[in-house]
């Protein structure tokens, strides 16, 4: 399946997981940043994990950020990036015992 097409419960997160992480996101703690910019450098090509990193701290989507700078991918790849950085950060967070399951 092609990234742009994939959803979070596409990369194996429960759906209870799904909006503890939308609830996370919303108001993101500081402390998981670094682990963050780690996961969007895994996900994203070259170039684009700053970008997808910004968004999602920001809470900024595709259409805002253009008007502030210049994004090098289409609109789709952009919130698919977002997503698979989102699933990523979601494994390491896991991967480092830093998720905590209710």
């Amino acid at each position: 399946m092609l990234t742009r097409h994939k959803h979070l419960r596409d990369y194996g997160i429960p759906a209870d997981d799904i909006e503890k992480l939308n609830n996370m996101l919303n108001d993101f703690p500081e402390e998981y940043t670094d682990v963050l910019q780690s996961a969007a450098l895994s996900a994203c090509p070259k170039g684009l994990a700053e970008l997808i990193t910004y968004g999602i701290l920001h809470q900024q989507g595709y259409d805002s950020m253009t008007l502030e700078r210049y994004v090098p991918i289409n609109r789709r790849d952009f919130f698919a990036y977002k997503r698979k950085t989102i699933a990523e950060w979601y494994n390491q967070m896991r991967l480092f015992g830093l998720w905590e399951d209710e």
